[in-house]
Formats: C-alpha cells, structure tokens, sequence
C-alpha cells in the first residue's frame, strides 16, 4: 500500500519445489486483506523440469516465460500477443481502407477539377467564336452602311 494502489505484487513458489507454496498463499492473502493488489501463483508444472536436480531447462525456462507471462497478462488486463496482433492487423487494415477513401477522395477530386477546366476551356472557345461572329457582323454591318453611303454619295455626285 505505501507503492500506491496502482501497484500489483506478483509471488511466485517453484518449480523444483512447492514446498513454500501454501506460506506464499498466506502471504498473498494477508497483503490483499491490507489493499495490497497480490497475486500468487505456484510454477508447478510437472513437465518443465526436465534438467538436473529438478531445475527446468532451457526448453522449461521457456514454458515458464510463457506461463507466467500469460498469468502477468491477465491479471494486469493486459492483451495477449494474439490479441496485440489481431489489433494491429486491424489497425492496419482501418490504416489501408483509410488510404484508399482518400486516394478516392483524391481521384474524384482531380477529376472534378479537370471537368471544370474542360467547362471553362469550352466556355472560353464558345465566347472567342461568339465574339468573331459579332465581329464579323459587325463588319458586314459597316460594310453595309459604307455600300449604302458610297451609293448615296454617287445618287448625290450624279444628279
């Protein structure tokens, strides 16, 4: 309790020998009784004392690793490396659905642009023969009107 009440105590008896197993047990049960977060756990399987003098080997300091990781892990609430795995292959498959919304986005984005230039550029190209055309009627209708007077000027000059 003087650590803070976000500590936890592991003990652990074993495995050559659970000859102290019940003493830790009581040991637990005093520190959880006094709001001390203590978890016992017995190392006692059989199979992973496989060296000299009932000392576990390499092959069960392993199993041990294994076994006392997981109980760690879920006592502390902790993700499994499957599940540590299984959120990261989510992650990244959220991460690759992301990517391509917004190369998505992106592409309809630039062809909606493109679109507005192709609108413009022929907006543009429309107003440009637009204007030719009143240009050219504009010198038919000077044309017309410098007919009209050379004709009214030779009716004058004639008469």
């Amino acid at each position: 309790a003087a650590y803070g009440p976000g500590v936890s105590c592991f003990l652990t008896c074993g495995p050559m020998s659970d000859r102290y197993c019940n003493e830790m047990e009581w040991v637990a049960e005093e520190a959880r009784k006094r709001g001390i977060k203590a978890h016992a756990f017995a190392q006692q399987p059989p199979s992973i004392q496989n060296s000299c003098c009932y000392h576990p080997g390499d092959g069960g300091h392993l199993a041990l690793a294994d076994i006392t990781g997981a109980f760690i892990r879920e006592r502390m609430g902790w993700p499994s490396e499957a599940e540590e795995a299984r959120a990261k292959a989510g992650a990244e498959v959220k991460a690759k659905a992301k990517a391509e919304k917004e190369a998505k986005a992106k592409a309809k984005a630039e062809e909606a642009k493109a679109e507005e230039e192709k609108e413009a550029k022929a907006k543009a190209e429309k107003e440009e023969v637009n204007s030719k055309a009143d240009e050219q009627e504009e010198a038919k209708v000077e044309a017309k009107n410098k007919a009209e007077t050379n004709a009214k000027a030779k009716t004058v000059l004639a008469a």
